[in-house]
C-alpha cells in the first residue's frame, strides 16, 4: 500500500513525540501541526506552478537560480512553448557573457528595421550577441528575433559562443539521418556541439535541424552550455558534500574544498534529489551537493545526489579497461560510477573462475569493494527478466524504459517472440509495448510483450502512415493499421490538425486502428503586431502569441468579410483557435487616431501615438486638411495630426501645423 510522503513524517514525528518522557514536554498541538505544514509545503513547492513533475524542472529551476533563465509574471515557464530566436540568444548571453557591456547606438546604428524587428527587453542581449558574433544583423533579418529558434539556429548560435573564429569539422560522424540539407559550415557547427555533448539525437537517429525548440529543451541546453564554461557567475555554485541539514533554521552546511561552510536557505529555494523534486528532509548527510546563491548570499538552488559509498555494488557494465590503473563503470540506478581495480581480483563468471577480460559491456555485475578499491567481480549470466517500455528495435538490438532509464540489449538470433499471447517475428515489434525480456548477460532470449488498448496523450506530428504523441512526457511513434477509423472534432480536415491537442489511441497488435482527435475551439482577443508568412502575431496582455493561419481562414474587417491580404497591424481582433490554428479572424480597426507626425513616405503615413512609432496605410482618396493652407509636403514633423480609419486605411487626415 503506498501512503504521502508527507502522511509519514507526520505519523513518524507524532509517534516519536509520544514515546519522550515527561521529563521533556512536547510542545502543543497547534505548534507541532504548523512545523509539520511548514515542512510539507517546502517539499513541493515548485518556482513555477507549471514544472512541478517536469522531465525539465531541475534544469530550469537550476538555470532560473543563476539567473539565466526566467518565467512569466502569472509565476508560469511554458515549458512547452517554443523559444525565439531573441529569447535563445539572451539566455547564451547571460550564461556565457554575464555583465558583458556594449554601445547598443554604435551596434544598431543605422538599423532602425532591425529595432522594429525586436522587443525592447533583449536589445541589450541582442547586441552583445551581434558584438560577440554569435549571429549577425543580416542573419537576424533573416530569421526574425521573434520568430522561433529552430535546432540548428541554436546549434550554431551556442558553437560561436564556445568555439571563436572559424570552426573546422570534429573529430566526430554524425550518424544523424536528416541533416543533408544543412549546408558545411553548419554540419561544421553541428559537430562541435554534438562532440562537446551539448545537442544529442534520439534513437530514430534524427536531428530534427529545422523543428522549433522549446523552452525546456532550451533550459536543458543551457545547463550543459553553463557547464562548459567559466564566469563570474560560478561564484554562486558551490559544489560539494552535505554536512548538515537545518530545516527548522533553514540552514545547510557544505564541506568544500576541506571547508564547512554554512549557508542560509531562501524560503523559495528549489531542491531535487537524484535529478526528481525533493524537500530538504529528503537531503541525506554525505550527498554531493551543488547549490546556487542569490545575490545576498542565500542559497536559491540544491541539486543532490546520493554518493554510493558500498562494499558490494550490483549493476550492469557499462565500460571497462583492464590495463594499467585498471578500472570498471557500472550503471546503478540510473547513474554510471566508475571503481578502480586492486592490483589481483578475483574474477568469477556463473561460479566458475575467469579473467578480467572476458568481462563484456552489458553483463550483470556484484563487486567487492575494500578501501575503495573492486577486489571481486562477480558476472552472472543466469537468465534474468527485465520488464520495461519498449523504446525502439534496430539492428539486431531492443532498448527499453526501465524506471526511466533506457537499457539495450542483444537480440540472440532465435529469439522467440509473443505479442498480446500470441506467437510473432521481431519484425511484428513496434515502440510503446510494455514487454517482459529473458536476458542472459546482455543478450534477449524471449520477449513477451503486451501493447496498450488505449493510449492517451497530446498529438505531435502524423508522417505517412505513423502518428506520434507525447505520452507522459515522451514521445513514441505508433503505426496506423490499414483501415483506422479516425475521429476528429470540431469539423477540421487531419491535415489541419495543430500540434498540441489531445488524442485517444485505440491499439490492436501495436498498431493504431482507432484514432480520436479532440480538437476544442477558444477565443484570442489582441492587437495585430504581424501578418505574415501564413501565420498571425497578436499582442495579449503585453505578451506576443503567433498562430498558424488555416488555408480557408474566414476573416472579417469592421463586420465585411474581407482577406487575409487586408489585414494590417494595430488593429484589435478575435480570433478563434483550434490549437495553433486560426480558423476564423474578426477585426476592428480604430475610427480616429490623434497623434504626433514623424513622417510621409509614399502611401504610407507614420504617426506616434502613446510613444509608439505607428505606420497606417492611406486610402487612395484620402480627405487631407491642413489648417493655414500649408503644402502638405511642408508638414513640420512635431505637427499634431488626427486620423480617421476605415478598414484599417486612413480616408481622412487632419493636420495641425506648427508655426514656425
Amino acid at each position: 500500500m503506498r501512503y504521502k510522503r508527507g502522511l509519514i513524517l507526520v505519523l513518524t514525528v507524532l509517534l516519536t513525540l509520544s514515546l519522550i518522557g515527561t521529563a521533556f514536554a512536547a510542545p502543543p498541538q497547534w505548534v507541532q501541526e504548523k512545523k509539520m505544514q511548514k515542512m510539507f509545503m517546502k517539499q513541493f513547492k515548485a518556482r513555477f506552478r507549471d514544472l512541478t513533475e517536469h522531465w525539465a524542472a531541475e534544469a530550469v529551476e537550476r538555470m532560473s537560480a543563476k539567473g539565466y533563465i526566467s518565467g512569466y509574471g502569472d509565476g508560469t515557464f511554458k515549458p512547452q512553448a517554443f523559444v525565439t530566436n531573441e529569447q535563445a540568444l539572451a539566455m547564451i548571453v547571460r550564461a556565457v557573457y554575464p555583465g558583458a557591456e556594449v554601445d547598443q547606438e554604435e551596434v544598431f546604428f543605422n538599423m532602425e528595421k532591425l529595432r522594429q524587428l525586436s522587443s525592447t527587453w533583449a536589445m541589450h542581449e541582442l547586441a552583445v550577441a551581434i558584438d560577440k558574433q554569435l549571429t549577425t544583423a543580416e542573419e537576424m533579418f533573416s530569421l526574425v528575433p521573434r520568430k522561433p529558434a529552430r535546432r540548428i539556429d541554436v546549434a550554431r548560435y551556442i558553437a560561436r559562443a564556445l568555439l571563436k573564429g572559424d570552426i573546422d569539422p570534429a573529430d566526430v560522424e554524425l550518424d544523424f539521418i536528416d541533416v543533408e540539407k544543412l549546408d558545411k559550415d553548419d554540419l561544421a557547427m553541428l559537430e562541435k556541439v554534438v562532440a562537446l555533448g551539448i545537442f544529442q539525437g534520439d534513437p530514430s537517429k534524427t536531428f530534427r535541424p529545422f523543428k522549433p525548440i522549446t523552452r525546456a529543451e532550451m533550459a536543458v541546453l543551457l545547463k550543459r552550455l553553463d557547464e562548459k564554461v567559466e564566469n563570474e557567475r560560478d561564484k554562486a555554485e558551490i559544489k560539494g558534500i552535505l554536512k548538515a541539514i537545518d530545516i527548522d533554521d533553514l540552514e545547510i552546511t557544505i564541506t568544500a574544498d576541506g571547508e564547512d561552510v554554512t549557508y542560509n536557505i531562501a524560503e523559495d529555494a528549489s531542491v531535487f534529489r537524484n535529478n526528481k523534486r525533493a524537500g530538504l528532509e529528503d537531503l541525506e548527510i554525505g550527498d554531493e551537493v551543488l547549490v546556487v546563491l542569490s545575490e545576498d548570499g542565500a542559497v536559491k538552488f540544491i541539486g543532490a545526489r546520493k554518493v554510493i559509498v558500498k562494499e558490494k555494488v550490483e549493476g550492469k557494465v557499462v565500460g571497462i579497461d583492464s590495463g594499467d590503473n585498471s578500472w570498471i563503470k557500472v550503471m546503478v540506478d540510473g547513474h554510471s560510477y566508475q571503481y578502480y581495480l586492486a592490483d589481483e581480483v578475483d574474477v568469477e563468471i556463473d561460479g566458475e573462475e575467469a579473467e578480467l577480460d572476458e568481462i563484456n559491456v552489458g553483463d550483470y555485475v556484484i563487486l567487492k569493494v575494500e578501501n575503495q578499491l573492486v577486489v571481486a567481480v562477480e558476472v552472472e549470466l543466469e537468465e534474468r527478466e527485465v520488464e520495461g517500455i519498449i523504446e525502439d528495435i534496430e539492428d539486431d538490438e531492443i532498448t527499453v524504459l526501465v524506471d526511466d532509464e533506457e537499457q539495450t540489449f542483444r537480440l540472440a538470433d532465435n529469439v522467440k517472440v509473443k505479442i498480446d499471447g500470441e506467437e510473432a517475428g521481431v519484425e511484428d515489434l513496434t515502440a510503446g509495448g510494455t514487454a517482459e525480456l529473458e536476458v542472459v548477460g546482455d543478450l534477449v532470449v524471449e520477449i513477451k510483450v503486451e501493447y496498450e488498448e488505449e493510449v492517451a496523450g497530446t498529438f505531435l506530428k502524423m508522417d505517412g502512415d505513423e502518428i506520434t504523441v507525447l505520452v507522459d512526457d515522451e514521445e513514441v511513434t505508433y503505426p496506423l493499421a490499414e483501415n483506422v477509423d479516425i475521429d476528429i472534432e470540431a469539423g477540421i480536415n487531419l491535415e489541419e490538425v495543430p500540434g498540441g491537442v489531445e488524442v485517444t489511441l485505440e491499439l490492436r497488435n501495436g498498431k493504431v486502428v482507432r484514432l480520436e482527435i479532440e480538437v476544442t475551439e477558444r477565443e484570442i482577443t489582441g492587437a495585430i503586431e504581424d501578418v505574415d508568412d501564413g501565420e498571425i502575431t497578436v499582442l495579449v496582455d503585453d505578451e506576443e502569441q503567433t498562430f498558424r493561419l488555416a488555408d480557408n481562414v474566414k476573416v472579417k474587417i469592421d463586420g465585411e468579410e474581407a482577406g487575409v491580404e487586408d489585414l494590417t497591424a494595430g488593429g484589435t481582433a478575435e480570433l478563434e483557435v483550434v490549437g495553433d490554428l486560426v480558423v476564423e479572424i474578426k477585426v476592428e480597426y480604430e475610427e480616429e487616431v490623434a497623434g504626433t507626425f514623424l513622417k510621409m513616405d509614399g502611401d504610407e503615413i507614420t504617426v506616434l501615438v502613446d510613444d509608439e512609432e505607428v505606420t497606417y496605410p492611406l486610402a487612395e482618396n484620402v480627405d487631407i486638411d491642413i489648417e493655414g493652407d500649408a503644402d502638405l509636403t511642408k508638414v513640420l514633423a512635431d505637427s499634431e495630426v488626427e486620423l480617421e480609419l476605415k478598414g484599417g486605411k486612413v480616408v481622412k487626415l487632419k493636420i495641425e501645423v506648427e508655426e514656425e
